[in-house]
């Protein structure tokens, strides 16, 4: 067995590289009077790449004309939204400044919309420096493939007869081009960034993960409220999308109603209850402004708006707007969350497995000295792809010499990634397995904690394990959270386990001496959208000895789509030919049986 454990490059250290790298190339182009050309993503019509109608989707055919340097783009006063004669990196952002431009990336636009509010953020996202004034070098830093990298780009950017032919420079700052063409470089071309979702453009920016919640008619307002408030209060960033809607429907007509785009992504700025009426402030990248129930209200109190010159408060006015939470839940498909904190500790470490039959696995250990709080994102791959598996995260408490305790929490997912909740962690110590229950001799996986404060009264460490630990961790999960059926007459126990995207089954056989044969079956769903193993595909039923439980079928939704499937258990003892047949069938599948060992049951 080979297992290696790999701990990332902290941010700070990239960023200090990163900077480095830049200050040299700058020293160089100061000599020769020249500016910085990106050579990997030049101002070409290759980097440009197959743009789509932001509205329609449709194939755009169009010449890119030569990019141009900030300072080169058209400013009359009375045609733009700006009278600033320099341009900036970034001036006091605010969310208005955000304008999206002919791509349909209103997602990423949405997200900047929102980070706009944070400005260390965007402090660290792109940075002021002399060297992008001078000599063209912009470094963006983004959380790109699990971890964090700076982005080198020149500061050209695309035009179209001298205005920007993406986003806007509102008031003469880049920084929302300079983020978006990053975006573009990592990509590979503007044209990869149509339908960009928030959830991905929050993780990258902030390198802490993110989520989408659903809505829909039978969503209860308050409960939503509750959710919206909790995660504004916590520091999150929020966002929020419209569904497609058919053309010249009935349904689009509720929303031309009060010009809300479809299919748009919106950010979340804020909320407050006004006369007993709970409101939530919206802003886009767009000039449509909501025109329903509280519309009238200005985006900002008087004392905001004051400080504000009067160019500020006119885009305020034209792109943030005030929506109550029922007409949101009514307009609105779904609406993520970027869990950003701005003081938070994030560890990063890469775990290598190259195991054999029989050998040990491993597990984290943590050992907590003060109370905590963390979020736990895994990724997993199989010689170097992703591949979707049935995962778990289990956290358990943890007795003397490494033995598993209770059970506190399970996460589930069926993918490439798994992402939990955020966990309380009192004094003590856990155990954390992560489980892929299909068996790969070759595993790789990417873990990333985050912690919203210091983790210095904490210790983590991988420790080995036999494979036994991780198979009863399952097991526990499906006995707390699943559904037990007792049949008295066979002394068996049936559990059926059910999350959002898969289903297994267990066996618990109590008879003393006899086997328990059991076959599972499909009995409604749609098979071809199914992936199942165990007893659903195999030749021989499988095989349950006395006084032993036992993991016995396993069936997950080929899509990203809730799993409806029924399915019927059925099994069979102490039949003679049932014994030769399952121990030949043993013998010959062995390398995949390992999984799915019985267990010792405990009484």
């Amino acid at each position: 067995m080979t297992i290696t454990v790999e701990f990332a490059t902290t941010k700070e250290e990239i960023f200090k590289k990163g900077d480095e790298e830049c200050q040299e190339i700058a020293e160089k182009l100061r000599k020769t009077g020249e500016v910085y050309i990106d050579p990997d993503f030049p101002p070409y019509e290759t980097s440009i790449g197959v743009l789509k109608h932001k509205d329609t989707g449709e194939v755009q055919v169009q010449k890119s004309e030569p990019w141009l340097q900030p300072k080169e783009f058209i400013k009359p006063h009375y045609l733009r939204e700006d009278c600033v004669d320099e341009w900036k990196v970034w001036d006091n952002p605010q969310p208005f400044h955000v304008k999206q431009g002919d791509l349909g990336n209103c997602g990423l636009m949405a997200a900047l919309v929102a980070i706009a509010q944070k400005k260390g953020l965007i402090e660290q996202i792109v940075p002021k420096k002399d060297y992008t004034m001078d000599c063209g070098i912009v470094q963006v830093r983004l959380f790109v493939d699990g971890e964090w990298k700076v982005i080198k780009t020149d500061f050209l950017i695309p035009q179209k007869n001298g205005w920007e032919r993406f986003s806007k420079m509102t008031k003469r700052q880049c920084w929302v081009a300079f983020i978006e063409k990053a975006f573009a470089k990592v990509k590979g071309s503007y044209g990869q960034l149509h339908s960009f979702c928030p959830t991905e453009a929050f993780t990258c920016l902030t390198g802490h993960p993110s989520k989408r919640n659903w809505i829909n008619s039978e969503t209860n307002c308050d409960t939503l409220w509750e959710d919206l408030v909790k995660y504004n209060s916590s520091g999150y960033l929020l966002a929020a999308a419209t569904p497609k809607i058919k053309e010249a429907s009935e349904e689009e007509k509720k929303y031309e109603e009060v010009d809300i785009d479809t299919d748009h992504a919106y950010a979340i700025l804020g909320l407050k209850e006004h006369d007993d009426h709970r409101l939530l402030r919206l802003g886009h990248g767009n000039r449509m402004r909501f025109t329903g129930t509280w519309s009238h209200l200005h985006a900002y109190d008087n004392e905001f708006l004051e400080d504000l010159c009067p160019l500020d408060r006119e885009m305020s006015n034209s792109r943030i707007f005030w929506m109550e939470i029922k007409d949101f839940r009514r307009l609105f498909l779904c609406y993520y969350v970027g869990e950003y904190q701005k003081e938070s500790t994030v560890l990063e470490f890469k775990e290598t497995f190259r195991r054999k039959q029989g050998d040990d696995m491993q597990i984290l250990r943590l050992t907590n000295q003060k109370h905590c709080e963390l979020e736990v994102g895994i990724k997993t791959f199989k010689n170097g792809k992703r591949y979707k598996h049935n995962l778990f995260l289990n956290i358990h408490k943890c007795f003397e010499d490494n033995q598993c305790g209770e059970l506190l929490h399970s996460f589930n997912a069926y993918g490439s990634q798994l992402e939990s909740d955020k966990v309380p962690f009192h004094p003590g110590v856990y155990l954390l397995i992560f489980v892929r229950v299909q068996y790969d001799p070759c595993m790789e996986n990417e873990w990333t904690i985050w912690s919203s404060t210091a983790l210095d009264k904490s210790q983590i460490q991988f420790i080995s394990c036999p494979f036994s630990v991780h198979y009863r961790s399952v097991t526990e999960v499906i006995l707390k959270y699943g559904e037990a059926e007792k049949i008295e007459q066979d002394q068996i126990v049936v559990y059926k386990w059910r999350g959002k995207y898969n289903c297994i089954f267990m066996i618990d056989n109590l008879q003393e001496s006899e086997y328990v044969y059991v076959k599972c079956k499909i009995t409604s769903g749609n098979e071809e959208e199914l992936w199942t193993c165990l007893s659903f595909f195999n030749k021989c039923w499988h095989p349950v000895p006395p006084m032993s439980r036992s993991i016995v079928g396993v069936v997950a939704s080929n899509k990203y789509e809730p799993i409806t499937v029924t399915v019927d258990v059925q099994y069979s003892i102490n039949y003679l030919y049932f014994k030769w047949i399952n121990r030949f069938g043993a013998w010959i599948d062995r390398d995949h049986l390992e999984n799915f060992t019985p267990l010792e049951f405990e009484n």
